[in-house]
């Protein structure tokens, strides 16, 4: 460390010798386990040499320079066909030297084995004193908590720093506890019943998510722009049928009110013979003159936001037909169907407090729209959180899809973030931070004053066959990466957070179980301090999360008894896991990076772990994917998971660091039992489809693999993978998340 700058930071950051003594005994009694026990080092540009490949040495140096890795050779295992080479270009690390720097002086500081105490002060676990979100009486009282909601300056007297009730967390799992009769939840794919297709990779078994590729197995609704295409998926004789132009059906606007407006497509979703069609559109309100002589001027901030839902008949693919439009003030934020049902969710901020009137109840709570129709949301429809810290409503709508009618409604004043939905209830979940002074040992060894906790606040609605109702509030310490760190069973609802946040100072992974009105019954503290949480995924009884800082551990949890979850084990190994998917019987995929002993992250890997004993989790297969990105590591639905043919494909990215620019292309998969993860096919993208925002899909419809975007479409056989059509869509754009104006 030769920097002065460095050296500094070395010195001011060095504990005492004694601490690092503690420490280093605590990590030296885990064990790592290798990149895989007997795994697959081949793949699509993997090191060359399969298992016999030497280790990385001065000519490869670590895994965060991308370049050294993609110098070797592609080829794998004995008998495994790698396919063609992928295009490959030169990537950046993800780790900056600065940042390899901190965790090197930081790292030890922090880190502790699970078996370890925690190295902070215990959080607060935070218990709202009334279990119930308020419903206002009427309007008054609506604009009153508004009026709140604008006054408060000091940020640190919202709600989130004043709703700590002093319960303790406790109960650090300093032991593993054997448990008996447990059982796994079956598999979760993304395959329909009959296995004839897949469907969006959703979370919940049951309930699908609006995504920008949709089938019901004849033919393939695909997002482009501001247009829904329709293509009837028949191999090599597919071919596009009709397009939906989302333009002429949007509801006209007053032309006194807004000079024009700005939209597109976010999701879609089938049921039956219905495509509902999730708008977002943006307009821009006319602002009066200062005076009556003068023209009137474009108010181009803020912006008037809705969500549209226009529903379709699509029994006849080739003629398309609007039927109704709903919507609902505010951006979209996330939808989901069940049952026949429509939830569609959107986030509407007043963010002029001086175009409110307190006796105007349009200009500060929700508006819904019918066909063009509008009216405001009854009093009686919203809620408010207990101390809401944000003008911001989070509204919710019910809808019959095929009766093309709105069947209930409510709003949250408050806003929301996060959004889970069982077959039961829908929850909602935000994450407010504050600031807190350091205590115990951080406080010791001198690292800043203070620290930024959170806590996520939650709110439970049940459905009630479309009928929505607020029924619980309640709130944890921490935050939390997804809706993944979100899950009911058995009425309870289990939620993973990451406690603290100072770059891993201070942190700690945590597990709570909630009962039905969001009140604590069981909890975890401390999974592992120092690390934070990557990835979550249930099933059934047992829980599975990835935390990260230098290694990976994998922990199984006991969640059978909800008063006292308990670890079972966990598996510690390099790089980390951004997503979990269950795939067969005992086994979990994990797909993030690759990574080494101090933490420091290279390119892709995927990982298959033997579950079927969750006291003794091991990793059975990992493979490198050599590529900078992919939109897979944070949405599930861009992952097609086909257990029937043993197939797993997401899109991936390689960022050229010297001249700029993108390439993707798209990797298919097969995974065996027997023989572990195979190479399969790697599908060069056109260049169109290149665009950093373009989202890429993966199905299967009978013996086909299709590959969908807003540029197209490919076409290949299922079982060879070689390519047999491709559609272009010539009017569609490079961005899947473009639109159009009106004006």
């Amino acid at each position: 460390m030769n920097d002065p700058i460095f050296r500094q930071m070395r010195d001011q950051m060095r504990p005492s010798p004694e601490l690092v003594g503690r420490l280093g005994e605590r990590l030296r009694a885990e064990p790592t386990a290798p990149d895989a026990p007997g795994a697959s080092s081949g793949g699509f540009g993997a090191p060359a040499g399969g298992p016999g490949a030497a280790a990385p040495g001065p000519e490869t140096g670590h895994l965060s320079p991308r370049r050294a890795r993609r110098r070797q050779g592609r080829a794998g295992p004995a008998g495994r066909d790698q396919g063609p080479a992928p295009r490959r270009r030169i990537g950046l690390p993800l780790v900056s030297a600065a940042a390899v720097a901190a965790v090197a002086l930081v790292g030890v500081v922090v880190y502790a084995t699970v078996r370890g105490p925690s190295l902070t002060a215990d959080p607060a676990a935070i218990q709202p004193a009334d279990p119930v979100v308020a419903q206002p009486a009427n309007y008054d009282a609506v604009y009153a908590a508004l009026e709140g909601v604008w006054r408060q300056t000091d940020w640190e007297g919202s709600t989130a720093a004043g709703r700590e009730s002093g319960l303790a967390v406790s109960g650090a799992a300093d032991d593993y506890a054997d448990s008996s009769g447990i059982e796994l939840q079956p598999d979760y794919s993304s395959s329909s019943a009959d296995d004839s297709f897949t469907s969006t990779n959703v979370q919940v078994e049951g309930i699908d998510e609006g995504d920008i590729v949709k089938t019901d197995g004849r033919t393939i609704f695909t997002v482009s722009d501001a247009q829904v295409v329709l293509v009837r998926a028949d191999g090599a004789g597919s071919q596009e049928l009709a397009r939906i132009d989302t333009a002429p059906d949007l509801p006209e606007l007053d032309p006194n009110s807004y000079v024009d407006s700005y939209w597109s497509i976010s999701d879609i979703l089938l049921h039956d013979d219905v495509l509902a069609v999730l708008v977002q559109r943006s307009r821009n309100p006319i602002q009066p003159a200062a005076d009556e002589t003068a023209e009137a001027e474009l108010a181009w901030i803020p912006e008037k936001n809705d969500t549209l839902a226009l529903l379709y008949d699509v029994a006849d693919p080739g003629r398309p037909r609007l039927t109704t439009s709903l919507g609902q003030d505010g951006w979209y934020q996330t939808s989901r169907l069940a049952d026949g049902k429509l939830y569609v969710v959107s986030n509407y901020w007043l963010a002029d407090q001086a175009a409110t009137d307190r006796d105007d109840p349009a200009s500060y709570a929700p508006c819904l729209t019918k066909d063009g129709d509008t009216a405001v949301m009854a009093a009686a429809d919203l809620a408010i959180w207990s101390d809401p810290t944000s003008a911001e409503y989070t509204v919710v709508s019910a809808i019959d899809v095929a009766g093309g009618k709105r069947i209930s409604q409510q709003a949250v004043l408050g806003g929301t973030q996060t959004v889970y939905m069982s077959p039961q209830n829908l929850y909602l979940a935000s994450t407010r931070w504050r600031a807190e002074p350091l205590t115990g040992l951080l406080a010791q060894i001198g690292i800043g004053s203070s620290s930024t906790t959170s806590v996520t606040e939650l709110i439970r609605m049940s459905l009630g066959d479309g009928e929505l109702a607020v029924a619980a509030e309640g709130a944890v310490a921490g935050s939390i990466v997804g809706q993944f760190a979100l899950d009911e069973y058995e009425s309870n609802l289990r939620v993973a957070t990451t406690i603290g946040a100072w770059e891993g100072v201070g942190t700690r992974s945590s597990l709570f179980v909630l009962g039905p009105d969001l009140a604590p019954l069981g909890k975890i503290d401390s999974l592992v301090s120092g690390e934070s949480v990557q990835s979550v995924r249930f099933a059934g009884p047992i829980g599975y999360v990835v935390t990260f800082l230098q290694t990976d551990p994998l922990f199984a949890i006991d969640l059978a008894d909800p008063a006292a979850p308990q670890v079972l084990s966990a598996l510690k190994i390099t790089g980390f896991s951004s997503y979990l998917h269950p795939w067969g019987d005992g086994e979990l995929i994990g797909l993030g990076y690759a990574g080494d002993e101090v933490g420091l992250t290279g390119a892709l890997k995927l990982a298959l772990f033997d579950v079927s004993d969750p006291r003794d989790v091991t990793l059975r297969d990992s493979w490198p994917v050599n590529y900078d990105d992919s939109d897979a590591l944070f949405d599930h639905r861009a992952v097609l998971v086909d257990p029937s043919r043993g197939l797993i494909g997401f899109p991936v990215r390689s960022w050229d660091s010297v001249n700029g620019g993108t390439t993707m292309d798209y990797l298919v998969y097969g995974y065996d039992p027997a023989v572990g993860f195979e190479a399969r096919r790697v599908f060069e993208l056109p260049a169109a489809w290149s665009d950093q925002w373009v989202s890429v899909r993966g199905m299967r419809i009978g013996e086909f693999v299709y590959v969908a975007s807003a540029a197209g479409l490919l076409v290949a056989d299922a079982e060879s993978l070689e390519q047999v059509r491709a559609i272009e869509y010539a009017t569609a754009s490079a961005s899947a998340g473009g639109g159009a104006w009106r004006e």
